[in-house]
């Protein structure tokens, strides 16, 4: 089987570009072939952190001859144009032209015969072309030549069916030959073949594929792991090495005083070493010992340097921490008004006001007994510090300890444990995985800050399209119905986005304050702002519901919603669901059915003549739609239970529906009476439709 092994040498590929770059050679690689009509039977594409690696099977040696018709003018042009048709094919004689009509009129066409042509010749030719065409998310171009790469090329190696090709990427020429690691000398290695080349790569101390390396430091974290250790690091930083090797240090005991998270962020944040923890540790420390990959061999003389450099940094820890302490939140609160948000939306003093104001809000709505003092305010008024951390010392250093840094602060200085959890936990869930914040304080600073993000980008015509989300409103938007949904909150999002706006709009007017307020003037508050926001709103409900419910399902319960309240949202779709499980609905929906199925065709007006109402089956089946409508009225607070038992309700009206059908002559050839029927067929229907829209759910039976 012929095979293709091309490989792209290079200086050092961070380990989050060497899955896009694998990925986006391996699609220039199969478009390429595409067009150019070549036959494959398989690419595989590889990444290390100094290399790209294609391996093609199953090309052909030549391609096949082919011929295609080139159609020229019409038979009846002028010569000048079949003169010219002639020269362009580089033939003189008419009569090498063939003859075909389409749509009634004749054309001359000429048959071109592509002769085979070697493999070979064509990726000697196309391979630069492809490299040129991959567009990187970033990428670099070097003095020397006038490339753009991920990282500056050093080497080409390229063999096709176990010969040499020729490639010259911009003034780059290839070679029969390869490096293994470089950190181990720069001996030349030939191959014939990729298998040859993967056993060559791995005598030189080269794993070239992910999994393996995986499984590498899996099999050397295993001890520790049998000794209940949680090992946290990450899991990217295997590839940044080619030859992941696990070395393990140590550091003083002293530096344990620090707070947990700041030294996580050191260990596994800034130097990407691993961080360890026992599993059954109620301190939540971790131990004085980490761990570090390297392309070497266990060697005391790196380990030491290792050290070194992780002590240097917890130094500088302390340093910025200690000057972060003396300093001081407020003062750090008060330099909030010289960093801005974002453009258009003023400064960060400003968002701390707001999240304060939402928070209080928020508070009122869920926690007034817990939060809210005799005089309408939040018990802490600590919590106006939530932003301030992110001018300090320390979290410039580290942005990942935005939130950690101002709650230690405020640990120091005996602030409840309530504004110190709930600052600290601001921001989650900050990923798919991340705990939602679960302490009433916490929920609501939380729940502020998001929904002012979200309002204000909104406010500034920054909404997302498509797939670009700059300003990451889904992960805001998903977080804030995950914190509803699961700490079960019964909260309207619509209300609370309208008290964000009117904040907003309360900032951008008050013009009695030393901030400066120019920053706000774009802030657009018009009613279709409004329905953009809560519109995008109901589409990360349903995006968040699709993952547990059908759609059908879903919108069934939005088209009767006048408010967002997704925990409340959540729940009747449950107990739709749950409903639609048992027996007695599925009765109800051939019910519901054939008044939909009457009623699709038939426009009418809702007035109901009772003096025409003379048959019992139409006689009891009013007098039940009257029960239900005066029900549904006098349920102003609408709960889950009610919902649940209107469900069940319904259940009565499938034989009343079933009766008046079979009974009724709902066509009569009195049009007044005709009318009178399908009105309380339709009255009927709209009373369901209060309750669940059956005629989503009926599409899908």
């Amino acid at each position: 089987m012929t095979e293709l092994l091309l490989e792209i040498y290079g200086e050092e590929i961070p380990p989050h570009f060497q899955h896009e770059g694998k990925e986006k050679i391996k699609e220039a690689f199969r478009n390429f072939l595409n067009e150019k009509k070549i036959n494959y039977n398989e690419i595989n594409a590889f990444a290390t952190a100094r290399r790209f690696v294609i391996v093609i099977n199953g090309l052909p040696i030549n391609t096949q001859e082919s011929r295609e018709l080139v159609r020229g003018p019409i038979t009846s042009a002028n010569q000048n144009a079949i003169d010219g048709f002639l020269r362009s094919k580089k033939i003189s004689d008419i009569s090498l032209l063939k003859k075909k009509i389409i749509n009634t009129k004749e054309y001359f066409f000429f048959e071109n015969i592509l002769p085979k042509t070697p493999i070979k010749e064509i990726l000697g030719i196309g391979i630069p072309e492809i490299m040129s065409s991959i567009r990187w998310s970033k990428s670099m171009v070097w003095v020397s030549r006038k490339i753009r790469w991920i990282r500056p090329i050093i080497h080409i190696f390229c063999i096709f069916n176990k010969e040499n090709i020729s490639i010259n990427f911009e003034g780059i020429e290839s070679s029969n030959y390869f490096y293994g690691n470089y950190q181990y000398g720069n001996t030349k290695l030939k191959c014939n073949s990729f298998n040859e080349y993967e056993d060559k790569l791995e005598e030189n101390y080269v794993v070239l594929k992910e999994e393996i390396r995986r499984k590498r430091i899996d099999k050397l974290l295993t001890r520790y792991k049998a000794q209940n250790y949680e090992i946290i690091f990450d899991k990217s930083t295997i590839n940044s090495v080619e030859f992941p090797t696990l070395h393990i240090g140590s550091f003083d005991k002293s530096y344990l005083k620090l707070p947990t998270n700041f030294l996580i962020a050191v260990i596994s944040g800034k130097q990407n070493y691993f961080s360890f923890k026992k599993k059954n540790n109620n301190q939540n420390k971790i131990e004085n010992i980490f761990g570090y990959i390297s392309n070497k061999k266990e060697n005391n003389i790196i380990k030491k340097d290792f050290e070194k450099v992780l002590n240097s940094r917890f130094l500088d820890t302390i340093y910025f921490l200690n000057s972060d302490i003396k300093i001081g939140l407020e003062r750090y609160y008060i330099k909030l008004e010289g960093l801005r948000y974002f453009e258009g939306l003023g400064n960060l003093r400003q968002k701390s006001e707001r999240i304060n104001n939402l928070c209080k809000f928020i508070a009122t709505q869920l926690y007034s007994k817990i939060l809210i003092n005799n005089n309408g305010d939040l018990k802490f008024n600590e919590i106006k510090y939530a932003k301030a951390d992110l001018v300090s010392n320390l979290v410039q250093e580290f942005p990942e300890l935005q939130g950690d840094v101002g709650s230690h602060l405020l640990e120091l200085n005996k602030s409840s444990k309530e504004v110190c959890l709930a600052i600290r936990e601001q921001y989650l869930p900050n990923t798919l995985n991340d705990k939602c914040p679960k302490e009433p304080l916490s929920i609501c600073l939380s729940i502020a800050d998001k929904i002012d993000h979200l309002v204000g980008i909104f406010l500034i015509g920054k909404k997302p399209t498509g797939s670009k989300d700059p300003f990451a409103l889904r992960r805001f938007a998903f977080g804030l119905i995950r914190i509803i949904i699961e700490n079960k909150l019964d909260i309207d999002l619509n209300r609370m986005i309208s008290f964000a706006e009117e904040v907003y709009l309360h900032q951008k007017n008050n013009l009695n304050r030393n901030l400066s307020n120019k920053n706000l003037n774009a802030l657009n508050i018009t009613e279709s702002k409004k329905s953009e926001i809560n519109e995008y709103f109901s589409q990360r409900l349903v995006y968040y519901l699709k993952d547990k419910f059908s759609q059908e399902k879903i919108y069934s319960i939005l088209d009767t919603e006048d408010e967002l309240r997704p925990y409340y949202i959540f729940q009747k779709v449950k107990k739709l669901e749950d409903y639609l499980s048992q027996k007695d609905s599925q009765n109800f929906l051939k019910a519901y059915k054939r008044i939909n199925s009457i009623l699709i065709k038939t426009p009418q007006n809702t007035s109901i003549n009772k003096s025409l109402i003379k048959k019992k089956e139409e006689i009891v089946l009013f007098n039940k739609i009257l029960e239900m409508k005066n029900l549904l009225m006098n349920q102003k607070e609408q709960n889950i239970s009610e919902f649940s038992e209107n469900l069940i309700l319904l259940n009565k009206f499938s034989s009343l529906i079933d009766n008046f059908f079979d009974n009724v002559q709902v066509n009569s050839s009195d049009k007044k009476l005709k009318d009178n029927r399908l009105n309380i067929l339709l009255m009927c229907k709209k009373i369901f439709q209060e309750i669940c829209n059956f005629s989503k759910i009926l599409n899908t039976k």
